[in-house]
């Protein structure tokens, strides 16, 4: 695929500067934000944004915020100088608060907290990315609320906002006028909210550019038969260790019977475990997570097909073929070929 616009930027330069975009995110930086999440929100932003790669902020704008227009340092230790204030929430589609580590997220001024209430009861679209959730939390905003956290804040988030629903696993969670995403790069989720403005091939742009495409049909149908994974997964450390062990052991797997000794069960307890809480043999969820660890590896390596087999476990290049289709609706050579010509 091309990513050529034939006379996009001389059209988009016909454009005046004031015209309004479809499409505008204020992003509150708290201290410590986690980097990813954002970056990929915004990344998918920039292509929907122009019909070039000129990165001109037309058909989608953005703003960096901050309590005073403080500089704020992001957990990896990238610091960011916003240029805007806590303005009026009402010049903005959605607000999208950044948080990252705990002890700024569950600290926010009362500035912040203020905006963020004045902004809910205009009835502005809210976003906690990662942590920004716990933002949201301390400000009231969740309360008998459905919020996507991650699996390892999920007990201390329930333990200090009890009144807030807290959903593990889940890659984000519209619930009213506010949306939560736990982590990752967002990239879903931006591109979920793109296309309710700006439509679909403007969603879709990012999505080539940025090497993330939509599951097979295949996947899709095998997926819809998997129950979403439960809460009460996480209460079970037994089950969080048996999962641990296999993503250690994504190259050379064994047996169930010795991850069940590895783990000092047995493989009769291990199989209730998996089959209670994850609806899936331990065998096949292993080998899901094998088949997952392959797909990054086509996309991001240029190793042989035969190589990945043999380092996701399986017995020989065509074994690993034939799970990889009827996962994913193709071969790896078909999957890795089809990704080459979107990059082109």
């Amino acid at each position: 695929m091309s990513f050529h616009y034939p006379g996009a930027f001389d059209e988009e330069m016909e454009l005046a500067e004031d015209a309004s975009p479809d499409l505008n995110v204020g992003f509150l930086l708290v201290q410590d934000f986690t980097l990813m999440p954002v970056a990929g929100f915004v990344e998918s932003l920039r292509f929907a944004a122009d019909r070039s790669f000129r990165s001109q902020q037309l058909y989608c704008r953005w703003d960096w915020m901050s309590e005073g227009k403080q500089p704020v340092k992001a957990s990896c230790g990238l610091e960011i100088k916003p240029q805007h204030d806590l303005g009026n929430p009402a010049q903005y589609d959605y607000i999208a608060v950044a948080g990252g580590l705990l002890d700024a997220a569950t600290s926010p001024s009362e500035a912040i907290l203020d905006y963020l209430r004045k902004a809910h009861e205009m009835d502005i679209p809210l976003i906690g990315l990662c942590s920004g959730s716990f933002v949201l939390a301390e400000a009231g905003l969740l309360d008998n609320h459905k919020c996507a956290v991650h699996f390892t804040v999920w007990e201390y988030f329930k333990k200090r906002y009890p009144g807030v629903q807290a959903v593990v696993d889940s890659g984000h969670i519209r619930d009213g006028n506010i949306i939560t995403c736990p982590g990752g790069t967002a990239i879903d989720l931006a591109a979920e909210v793109i296309a309710a403005h700006c439509g679909r091939s403007r969603a879709q742009k990012g999505l080539d550019y940025l090497l993330v495409s939509p599951p097979s049909k295949g996947a899709a149908e095998e997926d819809s038969a998997e129950k979403p994974f439960d809460v009460a997964r996480y209460e079970n450390r037994l089950l969080e260790s048996a999962i641990m062990l296999m993503q250690e052991n994504l190259s050379t797997p064994y047996s169930i019977k010795n991850l069940a000794e590895q783990l000092d069960t047995t493989e009769r307890q291990l199989t209730r475990l998996f089959s209670t809480f994850l609806h899936s043999a331990p065998a096949n969820y292993w080998r899901k997570l094998r088949l997952e660890h392959s797909r990054l590896l086509l996309l991001n390596t240029t190793k042989k097909v035969t190589e990945i087999a043999y380092e996701t476990g399986f017995a020989d290049a065509s074994h690993f073929s034939q799970w990889y289709r009827k996962r994913y609706g193709e071969t790896p050579a078909e999957f890795r070929k089809r990704r080459t010509s979107i990059d082109a």
